[in-house]
């Protein structure tokens, strides 16, 4: 008898089976991603949104990356003068002859750090008061103290004592009108100045700059600051004629390392029309007894636009802008959308000695440029500024663990970066709130990102062998 042998039938059911199983696998993969996301308690997909004060993911645009990028890099300048006013014996007085009137005095600026290493651009009158100013600035401030001297030499001329604490409250006041207001005694003694009838003597200067959270809490804070060295500052005041002697600009070094930087753009490729942004302190803004001493050192941001590109009586070159700008502001820098220098604030328009808003002046950076060479200075940046620009990618795509290690690396590097700290804490926050998305580096293949596409695939297999099976 013959053995008939039959051959087993493939079996179209076990096949489908495991494509049925990978599709469904791959279809699971696909749909992990906004499983993993849901929130149990509200049976809804949980939103992903970064810590960004006032917006979501896709509002900070790239302006405003590039502010936030350079804000680090831009410093307040404070410079103080210590010197000291001698009555000379050819003003009149005798008895006042070497009497001498200590004075201190100074005001604020900004500047922008443009390497690691601590070189810092500003404005030349920022760190530079010509000996003319700054004699009137101390006849200002010791005007009353000179004047109670004069008048009490006068009085022991007539009544041989001196005169008593409430005799010279009395009689100030009439001798200051009788002078033809204070004003003009302050001008008066300025011409005494001029005519070598006093005399400046022991002049010292100290500039500091300054980022970071202020620790001193005085008004205009040292404590905690780098204390700089002047490398250049072109500036020696108004003529007679009222033209600007000098090209205002000033180089200044301080001991610093992984310092924030500015990167510093061309500035013969402005056009009137261009947006620009401006940041510094103006002292309008940074000082007011209503804001945190913390909050001093946060520097400001003005946007405007080139209104005009105008001429100096030198031949110099400045643009004039819209952006509000006021005293502090001196010495910022002026930013183009894609976040390069190309400007320094440097000039208010004046008008009948009021201030008229709307209408700076900007030194374009060519103008420094010629400086910076001069003083074999590179513009680079460093690993300071890698690192922050590499935790606010991160942060901006919600990868908040990522970010706060890079942004504790930032710290490390310069513990006086003026956002690191904040960020860090944003960070965290974020973290509590379970707002982070793991960050894959580059080169990594990345499942989450295909896994849509992946369920998709899966899915329609699945679907493919069902309808197989059925019929």
């Amino acid at each position: 008898m013959r053995r008939i042998i039959r051959k087993k039938p493939k079996s179209l059911l076990s096949k489908s089976s495991m494509f049925l199983i990978v599709s469904f696998i791959l279809f699971c993969v696909g749909l992990l991603p906004f499983l993993i996301t849901q929130d149990t308690k509200a049976g809804e997909i949980k939103k992903t949104m970064p810590a960004f004060p006032g917006r979501v993911l896709g509002d900070v645009s790239n302006e405003q990356k590039g502010m936030i990028l350079n804000k680090p890099g831009v410093v307040l300048i404070s410079t103080y003068y210590n010197f000291s006013l001698v009555i000379q014996s050819s003003a009149g007085y005798p008895e006042l002859s070497g009497k001498s009137y200590k004075i201190t005095t100074g005001g604020i600026g900004s500047g922008f750090a443009i390497s690691p290493d601590g070189y810092v651009v500003t404005n030349g009158h920022v760190v530079k008061e010509p000996d003319k100013y700054l004699a009137y600035d101390g006849i200002s401030l010791a005007s009353d103290k000179i004047l109670e001297d004069i008048l009490a030499t006068e009085f022991y001329k007539i009544y041989g004592r001196n005169p008593t604490e409430s005799e010279m409250k009395e009689m100030m006041p009439v001798l200051i009108q009788q002078l033809g207001g204070i004003d003009q005694v302050i001008m008066t003694l300025y011409q005494a100045y001029k005519a070598g009838e006093v005399k400046m003597d022991d002049i010292k200067r100290d500039v500091y700059v300054q980022s970071g959270i202020s620790v001193s809490g005085t008004k205009i804070p040292v404590g905690d600051a780098y204390q700089a060295e002047v490398k250049a500052a072109d500036y020696d005041g108004f003529s007679d004629d009222g033209e600007i002697t000098g090209k205002d600009i000033g180089i200044i070094k301080v001991p610093a390392e992984n310092m924030p930087t500015t990167v510093l753009g061309d500035s013969s490729k402005i056009q009137v029309g261009d947006k620009i942004n401006i940041i510094g302190y103006p002292g309008a803004a940074t000082f007011q007894e209503f804001l945190s001493k913390e909050s001093t050192l946060e520097p400001s941001m003005t946007a405007g636009i080139i209104s005009a590109i105008k001429s100096m009586k030198d031949g110099t070159q400045v643009f004039q802008t819209d952006a509000a700008l006021t005293h502090g502001n001196s010495g910022g820098p002026a930013f183009t959308e894609s976040g390069e220098v190309i400007g320094i604030a440097s000039m208010i328009a004046v008008e009948q000695g009021q201030q008229k808003f709307g209408f700076s002046y900007l030194r374009p950076i060519s103008v420094a440029m010629e400086f910076i060479r001069s003083n074999n200075i590179e513009n680079k940046q460093g690993s300071t500024d890698e690192h922050y620009k590499k935790a606010l990618e991160m942060y901006w795509e919600s990868h908040y663990s990522a970010a706060k290690k890079e942004f504790e690396i930032v710290k490390n590097l310069y513990s006086k970066h003026v956002d690191a700290q904040d960020y860090i804490t944003k960070c965290e926050g974020a973290i509590s709130r379970g707002e982070d998305v793991p960050y894959v580096e580059p080169g990594t293949f990345n499942w989450r990102k295909y896994a849509l596409w992946i369920g998709i695939v899966g899915g329609v297999i699945f679907l493919i062998i069902i309808f197989a099976i059925i019929f």
